[in-house]
């Protein structure tokens, strides 16, 4: 219900308003702009009901945001100054970022192995 309520009073407004004046980048605006709206919402009703806060989901997703960071920082300047096929850097972008959360989820991951075997 609270996501259909934002849905109908952030979103479709701000699109809306945002496609009519501004075009394309209106509506990337508008779904920005409803998308912080609908984090914020979501973060508080986390926090109320289930007592997460955005520390704790900060930490979970952290490495992936680094892994993330890192791959972009690699990949773009390789694609930019180099002469390297589209389908080598995709291939390289997967490695490196696979290899960085595989560091990061290590025990995770070693845990889920363990469940299956």
């Amino acid at each position: 219900k609270i996501l259909l309520f934002i849905l109908i009073f952030a979103t479709l407004p701000f699109v809306t308003i945002g496609g009519y004046y501004y075009g394309t980048r209106g509506v990337a605006y508008g779904i920005l702009i409803s998308a912080i709206i609908n984090f914020f919402v979501v973060m508080t009703l986390l926090n109320k009901f289930f007592e997460i806060t955005f520390w704790s989901v900060l930490k979970q997703v952290g490495p992936a945001i680094i892994a993330f960071i890192f791959t972009f920082s690699l990949i773009v300047p390789m694609s930019i100054y180099t002469i390297i096929h589209p389908a080598l850097l995709l291939v390289l972008l997967f490695i490196v970022y696979f290899t960085i959360c595989t560091f990061f989820y290590k025990s995770e991951i070693k845990r889920l192995f363990l469940k299956k075997g």
